[in-house]
């Protein structure tokens, strides 16, 4: 049987129980632990260090069922110059601050890529791939400093990833990677304006579901959103969360298990 994974980032476990959000519930849903592995140490809105879930690490986990430092993904090597003399020179601190320069006269970066032979892609033939973390053209740099730009950014990209998704449902494939930051970035930056973005997400995954028809559909998150504080922003929260029309007999604890469930699923259905 097909198997269509849908990808929310910052989807948080509690805001689906408390809006009751049927569709992204499904048959079987749950938190997930993240290893501390997928953790960095960063900023928070008044300049604290704290220690979050990040983005790529959880990806990779997700991806491979491995710890990120295991296939060579770091804070380092998630971003480097397309040029290996420069990444030489980076390391070894030989060069600092000239980042717009190089840019300027030509140089590029490239992100970490993961081969599909290091996933679960492996036990697939035909997947299609639509703006997925580590397997696709993906930046987790805003492109904008403006909220509202940002925002409406991630609506429009959100709605046109929506719109390929569905125009390619008749393709021969499968397995289906889809992936949106909306939510993430919408509960970073205007918590309390959350709600109507998790009805659209929701309203999304029951239409997905009857456009593919017949087929295992997994939703999953890299992590949660939280109120910081007492503020109109967010902040990652310590969990992941999952979500399959399947029933598996047992929960799943950890992002990591995910890997061998989808390979399990592909050889039993």
């Amino acid at each position: 049987m097909k198997i269509c994974i849908l990808g929310f980032d910052g989807l948080e476990h509690g805001l689906v129980e408390e809006w009751n959000l049927k569709a992204l519930k499904q048959d079987h849903y749950g938190r997930l632990e993240i290893p501390k592995e997928c953790y960095i140490e960063t900023m928070d809105f008044h300049g604290n260090r704290i220690n979050e879930p990040w983005t790529p690490f959880v990806w990779a986990a997700f991806l491979t069922g491995k710890p990120p430092s295991s296939i060579g993904l770091t804070r380092e090597t998630y971003v480097k110059w397309s040029n290996p003399m420069l990444n030489w020179l980076k390391r070894n601190r030989l060069f600092v601050g000239y980042g717009k320069l190089l840019r300027k006269i030509g140089f590029r970066k490239q992100s970490f890529r993961l081969a599909h032979s290091q996933t679960f892609l492996k036990s697939f033939d035909r997947p299609l791939i639509i703006n997925f973390p580590l397997l696709s053209a993906w930046e987790l740099k805003h492109p904008s400093n403006n909220f509202n730009e940002i925002i409406q950014t991630y609506q429009t990209s959100f709605s046109k990833s929506a719109e390929i998704l569905f125009k390619k449902v008749n393709t021969n494939w499968d397995v289906i990677l889809f992936y949106t930051r909306l939510l993430d970035v919408v509960g970073e930056l205007d918590y309390h304006g959350l709600q109507e973005s998790y009805q659209k997400i929701n309203d999304f995954v029951r239409n997905t579901k009857v456009h593919l028809g017949k087929a295992i559909f997994l939703v999953v998150s890299d992590h949660g959103i939280e109120q910081f504080g007492k503020s109109k922003y967010g902040r990652h929260s310590d969990h992941a969360y999952y979500s399959i029309n399947v029933d598996l007999q047992r929960n799943i604890d950890t992002i990591l298990g995910l890997h061998d469930l989808i390979v399990k699923l592909k050889k039993e259905f």
